[in-house]
């Protein structure tokens, strides 16, 4: 797989996530940022979270540290996403549907979440492969000590 595969897929993932937050989630027209309290912030910040871990890594060859957070990261806002389907907030009517919004906002969580177990995987590999091409202790030539 490309190297560049993982983060296209993340920022992707959190390309939907953040669009969908603009749209509407529930009948009668009502987006996320007005029928959530505080889940719209903890979204946004996913959001921001995965641009900064995504973005470096398309430009080099190493993921940043944050990067091994990702699928945590996604799957806590798929979970988020997932209770506002099942159970929307207080001040949405019981009987409103879902619209474009919500969905949007699933799949970009799946998608987000995906990306990020694609770009673990492709760091355990590179990691794995620099950890090869080094010299084990037993097979560097031994030094005579001085005495």
């Amino acid at each position: 797989m490309p190297r560049q595969v993982s983060p296209a897929v993340v920022l992707l993932g959190s390309a939907l996530l953040f669009v969908s937050l603009f749209l509407k989630w529930y009948d009668p027209g009502t987006d996320a940022w007005t029928a959530f309290e505080l889940l719209d912030l903890v979204l946004a910040g996913a959001v921001i979270f995965a641009f900064s871990a995504a973005g470096p890594a398309l430009l080099r060859p190493r993921w940043p540290a944050q990067a091994r957070a990702l699928p945590a990261v996604g799957a806590a806002a798929a979970l988020i996403v997932v209770s506002q389907i099942i159970n929307p907030p207080p001040a949405i009517p019981g009987d409103a549907g879902l619209r474009m919004g919500a969905w949007l906002a699933l799949a970009g969580t799946i998608v987000l979440t995906v990306g990020g177990v694609l770009a673990n995987r492709a760091q355990a590999a590179a990691s794995r492969h620099r950890r090869d091409r080094e010299p084990r202790s037993a097979d560097a030539p031994r030094r005579r000590r001085d005495a």
